[in-house]
């Protein structure tokens, strides 16, 4: 679309101009570029819509688990706001955890056991619906809040109907302006598969102005956003505990037509570190997620002994059994779902799963003159800086053929740990080969994992495969089950 002159104004001296657009019921997006000659100093701009003539309050749920020195100044933050003051702000924090060191008088807490956060966003929805509220707003606890985000949220709220409002999040962890995607879509042909809309886009560089394009999504992350309580109720399995309930919801709603958009002015701070937990919780809810909607999502047997192959070659034996046991309890089915406890869910993946460990750092060049002659005293050594180097970190490439990965499995020396450990970036499996064993890094941070080539690998292979062959000959009954509890939910 050719930019369109709305205004020009001739003369010099202070000017007070407003620009009157109307704008219809279909989905835009509206920007506006500023030029001129000589000096310019810009006082106050902003757009500004006409006041509804009722004021509807906004609910904003926050789920806590002992994180209270994230949440407290968040909750002062939010209250700070023109909306808080306004009296259109409603506060509550669902509190998994131990109870807060002190009570934040601004909001409602309403303590409960560890329900993660699905149980979390279930109690934020019913409590706002129960009050007639219009719209709430689901809000991660560790989160960075700009003064100004919940006011630009709650004039949205103001607007918008039969929609989702998502937030873009900027990566904590990083010192660019990046956020990790503006919305989401579920692949509908690859298990496990998320297409991200503008994913890792620099709000900052060259290729910003995508962000400013309208896009319907299937979802956004519960980093914050705002739900419209006028939409489908939420059917999601509290015992879903933690990971892709946000898919879920924003995938069925979506379905029944209120979609999720994310407004380029939203932005919050989110950090990208997760527990290697995570991952059980990730196989098994997906598989849920498409068991439940089957009709237009796929349950790939072929690409889940993909995966399965992948973790061996890979050497991620933590999570082959977290692989192995999201199966096994994924095909136990939902009423066995129901039953289980989470706490002893929880306990057990933890136990599962591998722990990071700090990056070594390189030897110094005095070490590598003593290690290659144990015979040099170190006092009369070539005098060289003390300070260690950084280690090289390997990534990229393409992956290997699969036929050559094999053949390191029954090579010896792919068997030997070797030194020092090579730290791999990304494709563990391209630098996996001929390794005893590496150090997968743990995205924006300085640890890693330490994957080692283990025996009872081969052995956990075959069993996902026996998993896969079982789950191929009862998928029928299976999405039956998961599609009855959604129904019946």
């Amino acid at each position: 679309m050719a930019p369109l002159l709305m205004h020009e104004e001739v003369g010099t001296g202070a000017a007070d101009i407003a620009i009157p657009v109307k704008l219809s019921k279909r989905p835009y997006r509206l920007y506006f570029e500023l030029s001129w000659e000589g000096d310019l100093s810009i006082d106050l701009l902003a757009w500004t819509a006409p006041k509804p003539k009722n004021l509807q309050p906004l609910g904003v749920s926050i789920t806590t688990y002992n994180k209270a020195a994230y949440l407290l100044p968040n909750l002062e933050t939010l209250a700070q706001s023109a909306a808080y003051a306004a009296g259109v702000l409603d506060l509550l924090v669902v509190n998994n955890g131990d109870p807060l060191p002190e009570g934040p008088a601004m909001a409602e807490v309403k303590a409960l056991p560890n329900v993660g956060g699905t149980g979390g966003f279930l109690a934020g929805h019913a409590h706002f619906r129960e009050k007639g509220y219009r719209h709430f707003v689901i809000m991660d606890d560790d989160i960075a809040i700009l003064p100004d985000f919940i006011d630009r949220l709650y004039a949205i709220s103001c607007f918008a109907e039969n929609v989702h409002v998502g937030t873009m999040a900027e990566i904590l962890n990083v010192p660019e302006r990046i956020v990790k995607e503006q919305g989401a879509n579920v692949s509908g042909s690859h298990t496990f598969g998320i297409d991200l809309i503008n994913p890792f886009t620099d709000l900052q560089g060259w290729d910003r102005h995508r962000v400013y394009g309208y896009y319907e999504a299937d979802f956004s992350g519960w980093w914050s956003l705002m739900v419209d309580l006028n939409g489908p109720t939420p059917t999601m399995p509290e015992k879903q505990f933690i990971k892709r309930d946000d898919i879920m919801f924003g995938y069925e709603s979506r379905a029944q037509d209120v979609p999720t958009i994310v407004p380029p002015n939203l932005v919050v701070a989110h950090g990208e570190e997760g527990a290697p937990a995570y991952y059980y919780y990730d196989i098994r809810n997906d598989l849920i997620l498409r068991a439940r909607n089957s009709e237009g999502l796929s349950l790939s047997a072929k690409q889940l002994f993909q995966i399965a192959g992948y973790l061996m070659l890979s050497l991620q034996a933590d999570r082959q059994r977290m692989f192995n046991a999201a199966l096994s309890d994924f095909m136990a089915g939902p009423d066995r779902l129901q039953k289980s406890d989470i706490g002893k869910t929880l306990k057990h993946v933890r136990g599962m799963a591998s722990k990071p460990l700090p990056i070594p750092k390189a030897p110094s060049e005095k070490d590598r003159l003593v290690a290659k002659d144990d015979k040099t005293d170190l006092a009369t050594a070539e005098d060289v800086s003390d300070v260690p180097e950084t280690q090289a970190r390997l990534g990229g490439g393409e992956r290997p053929r699969i036929r050559a990965v094999l053949r390191d499995w029954i090579r010896p020396s792919a068997w030997k740990t070797p030194d020092p450990l090579p730290i791999v970036e990304n494709n563990p499996l391209l630098h996996a080969r001929g390794q005893g064993a590496y150090l997968d890094v743990v995205p924006f941070t300085d640890t890693a994992y330490l994957r080692k080539r283990e025996i009872s690998a081969p052995f956990r292979f075959l069993h996902a495969v026996l998993l896969i062959a079982k789950l191929y000959c009862i998928r029928g009954r299976l999405l039956r089950a998961y599609k009855d509890r959604r129904t019946n939910s």
